[in-house]
């Protein structure tokens, strides 16, 4: 990697993996400029998972940033609604992974919404209405 400030190669300080998500948090030093900065690495799911519309039989990649925001919305009334979405979004990030449709490289829009859906009321049943209301298509179950 290269450094953020002056371009020059980097080494790593520094590497922890996290506990509850997977991804890599590493302090890195530039040997030309000596500043340091940090980076946080994960997996690229846009790349790795599609998501599949049951009613339109449409395929489009993954994108977390998709997730979080419905999340964030969702707990707008939160004081924490922007930490708080992020731990959610990689808890629902956790739990979809675990689908056996997410090991051949796909999910489906219904399981994507049901599977948040649940995080939420089970961490703040006000932020599960309002995601509810806005997903009603695929959440037509419940």
């Amino acid at each position: 990697m290269v450094c953020i400030y002056c371009g020059c190669e980097t080494r790593v300080l520094n590497s922890r993996p996290k506990a509850r998500n997977p991804s890599v948090w590493r302090r890195r030093g530039c040997e030309v400029c000596v500043a340091q900065f940090t980076t946080l690495e994960r997996p690229d799911y846009t790349a790795a998972l599609l998501v599949e519309s049951c009613a339109e039989h449409k395929l489009q990649p993954f994108m977390r940033d998709k997730l979080f925001l419905s999340i964030y919305k969702s707990l707008g009334h939160r004081p924490d609604s922007l930490n708080s979405s992020t731990a959610l979004t990689e808890t629902v990030i956790g739990r979809l992974l675990h689908n056996k449709l997410a090991s051949k490289g796909y999910l489906l829009t219904e399981d994507l919404a049901k599977v948040s859906y649940e995080t939420l009321r089970r961490f703040d049943p006000l932020a599960a209405t309002t995601y509810k209301a806005y997903h009603q298509k695929a959440l037509k179950m419940f």
